[in-house]
């Protein structure tokens, strides 16, 4: 994140300069148009008193922050973002536990909505993270809140129900970018204990103090109030004596629709990791933890996308195992699926499909659809309508949820 800006080579720069404005969202994906949230008046600047970037006016803006709680964090603008600039954070000592947790969506008014999640099912974002070796592992939340927009926009002080998009046995990479995708099905509602399932605010009821009054049923995304990133998990928990200053980076946070008919059942909260060489690993989260698991998944990979109708054309990974991925949870209640594999004379100057499908009899058998491009300044990312891409970036101390 830092500031990036990304301009269309087919769209006039004078025009496009006059759109260059707040918080931002790359648009486009491989199959539908990206937003770019902003305000068109007002555009953004850095408060040094509070230690953060804010864009527009208080009704709408948003800033990006660090939570405290965690390692103690300084966070900088980079030059070496997947496009343009982006944001580095640096853990400079050990805190409470070491961790890193940022806030790339964040209002300073509680329970302002953002309302430029607002018809779309899908957004992703960039990190970097430092690789681990041996067995140690990372777990990321991305966790949300979300409340009835009809409530209006900045009324009712408390900010919504309170999800976790879980991301779990992460290796990461100081080299590479991670994508990690966030779709309508998050894997856990704090204080229950079920499956939230696809777009759980749907059925869910807001209740506004000090108003007292109560509405149902919204769309998750259009409902969100702020959102963060954090490093739920680490080989340096409870400790110290494992830990040692580290630096992680973030950009590139974008709303976008998936058109395509997707899985939104068993396959969830993908994340792509790249080492290099054509090495890959996906990971993702099945139908939830709190039901024993029964799904095996197959992965494909293609230089086109990847449909239904051509599956058969794309490429397995060669070392598949045999009836495909997951064998290890069948039976268990572990949702945290992984397919590690190379792809023999990879270029990284094109994008790559990839396709997860549950292969489980009598299940979801709708493709879950990704993509994967080494670095946003090559010549072949083409997003489909807008290109431009503005993120600010922004530090706060004091405490948070974790």
């Amino acid at each position: 994140m830092g500031c990036c800006i990304r301009l269309s080579r087919s769209v006039p720069v004078v025009r496009q300069l006059l759109l260059i404005i707040g918080f931002v969202l790359v648009c486009g994906s491989a199959y539908a148009d990206g937003y770019i949230s902003c305000d068109v008046a007002d555009g953004w600047s850095y408060d040094a008193v509070n230690g953060w970037m804010e864009t527009g006016n208080l009704s709408s803006d948003n800033r990006v922050t660090l939570d405290g709680g965690h390692g103690t964090q300084t966070m900088s603008q980079d030059s070496s973002g997947y496009t343009g600039e982006c944001c580095q954070v640096d853990i400079t000592a050990y805190g409470e536990d070491g961790d890193w947790k940022i806030y790339p969506l964040y209002k300073a008014a509680s329970g302002c909505i953002f309302q430029n999640g607002a018809g779309y099912n899908r957004a992703y974002f960039y990190a970097k993270v430092p690789k681990l070796t041996g067995t140690d592992r990372y777990t990321f939340h991305f966790g949300t809140y979300s409340k009835d927009p009809t409530i209006g926009k900045c009324e009712c002080s408390n900010d919504g129900n309170h999800f976790y998009h879980y991301y779990e046995r992460i290796i990461g990479s100081s080299d590479y970018w991670m994508k990690v995708y966030v779709d309508l099905h998050p894997q856990h509602e704090v204080n229950e204990k079920t499956d939230p399932g696809n777009n759980p605010t749907m059925n869910k009821a807001t209740t506004c103090y000090p108003d007292n009054f109560a509405t149902e049923g919204w769309d998750y995304f259009a409902g969100m109030t702020r959102a963060y990133w954090e490093m739920k998990y680490s080989p340096w928990d409870n400790n110290e004596a494992e830990w040692s200053a580290y630096t992680c980076y973030f950009d590139d946070y974008t709303w976008y629709n998936e058109t395509y008919d997707e899985n939104t059942t068993s396959i969830n909260s993908v994340l792509i990791e790249y080492w290099g060489d054509g090495h890959f690993r996906l990971n993702w989260a099945g139908v939830s933890q709190y039901v024993e698991h029964t799904q095996r998944y197959e992965v494909k990979y293609s230089t086109s996308q990847i449909t239904s109708e051509n599956w058969a054309s794309a490429s397995y990974p060669s070392d598949m195992p045999s009836g495909g991925y997951g064998a290890e949870n069948v039976g268990h209640y572990n949702n945290d699926y992984h397919a590690d594999f190379t792809i023999p004379g990879f270029n990284e100057d094109t994008t790559i499909y990839f396709a997860i499908k549950d292969i489980t009899p009598g299940g979801d058998d709708r493709l879950k659809r990704v993509d994967y491009l080494v670095s946003g300044e090559s010549g072949d990312y083409s997003p489909v309508a807008t290109t431009i891409s503005i993120i600010n970036s922004g530090i706060r101390g004091g405490g948070g949820v974790r």
